[in-house]
């Protein structure tokens, strides 16, 4: 989940997120025009579609191996947009369901590099 305050005030639904409360729980997820740089193990930076930075994270530790196998295999990261000190207080079910509920939600794409030994969503070496 990625707190609301990572991303610039844009309009969610600018980058084709879905308001969870709201959607089809059958339809796919949306595929977002937001994408994913997720090149290195300590950071998350967000890339508008001029492949400039829009916000991000950097965590103090790495992703764990098999997060950071899985979601580069796929190709792609899934994003919640939300209230995440909420979310990280909530005690009960109940209250985390009504965070998901409030949130939005987007498939984004990884950003794909060219590095000096080949092209990659990864760094070489991570």
């Amino acid at each position: 989940m990625v707190d609301r305050s990572q991303l610039p005030s844009t309009p969610l639904e600018d980058w084709a997120f879905e308001a969870v409360a709201t959607r089809d729980p059958k339809a796919p997820i949306p595929k977002l025009t937001l994408g994913a740089d997720l090149s290195s193990r300590f950071d998350v930076d967000f890339l508008d579609a001029k492949f400039e930075r829009v916000g991000g994270f950097v965590f103090d530790e790495s992703h764990p191996d098999a997060w950071w196998d899985a979601v580069h295999a796929n190709g792609q990261l899934l994003i919640y947009v939300g209230d995440v000190n909420f979310l990280l207080k909530a005690t009960t079910r109940d209250e985390q369901f009504a965070v998901v509920q409030k949130s939005h939600i987007g498939w984004a794409p990884l950003a794909v590099r060219a590095y000096p030994n080949g092209v990659g969503t990864a760094a070489p070496g991570q």
